[in-house]
């Protein structure tokens, strides 16, 4: 299926995520991008996990000025009726300060530890857990291990913003927000996030091998 098709393959089910929570037209044209290139990034086979995890994840845009935390993303425990569920939700600091780019790179990275934690009802981000208390779902701790999973998310966020600077120009849709992306960024995009433990991984993030394995474990 080429670049056009999934964009219009996916445009329906966009705009029904984008009326359930009512996003603004900004949210909705850079949806036309992101998730056809997370379906592209991981494959058709994934496509029902990214959708539904869209579906099940809410942006909400704060004007609240953050200079340490930009976006987050939360996903919490709670029991209803006797069974684990989780709230998801995503949150975009100075929303309405922000360049596009970083718009769309908070969002893609915030959602990439989504799709990569649909799975798990509880504790799982990625490769690194969030531990709570099991009784009253109180939130306990994080393992130690989410700055790797923090480094592997930056590199998949800067994949899948690429291949959204690859998508068809022509395609009416997605027309003006690619050619605003391109505008942004130079030919290959570098997220900017955890530069510092990036560059200390740098030889491990070169090893294809690895981090094409990990990448299949992860998700």
């Amino acid at each position: 299926m080429n670049n056009n098709m999934i964009v219009y393959r996916e445009k329906p089910i966009i705009d029904e995520i984008c009326d359930i929570y009512h996003y603004d037209d900004n949210i909705r044209h850079i949806l036309y991008v992101i998730i056809p290139a997370f379906v592209l990034k991981y494959g058709y086979e994934k496509e029902s996990v990214i959708i539904n995890t869209f579906k099940e994840t809410k942006i909400i845009s704060s004007n609240k000025e953050d200079n340490v935390r930009k976006a987050y993303y939360s996903s919490t425990p709670c029991i209803l009726e006797g069974t684990y569920k989780t709230r998801k939700h995503m949150v975009i600091q100075n929303y309405n300060n922000i360049t596009l780019i970083e718009l769309i790179d908070y969002l893609v990275h915030e959602f990439n530890h989504a799709v990569n934690s649909y799975k798990y009802i509880y504790l799982r981000t990625g490769l690194t857990y969030r531990i709570y208390q099991k009784d009253t779902c109180t939130f306990i701790k994080k393992h130690s291990s989410y700055i790797l999973e923090e480094i592997i998310n930056t590199k998949q966020t800067a994949d899948i913003i690429n291949i959204i600077k690859r998508l068809d120009q022509s395609n009416p849709i997605i027309s003006n927000t690619i050619y605003a992306i391109n505008a942004e960024t130079s030919n290959t995009y570098e997220s900017e996030a955890y530069y510092l433990q990036s560059y200390v991984c740098k030889e491990i993030l070169a090893n294809r091998t690895f981090i094409s394995t990990l990448e299949k474990l992860r998700i």
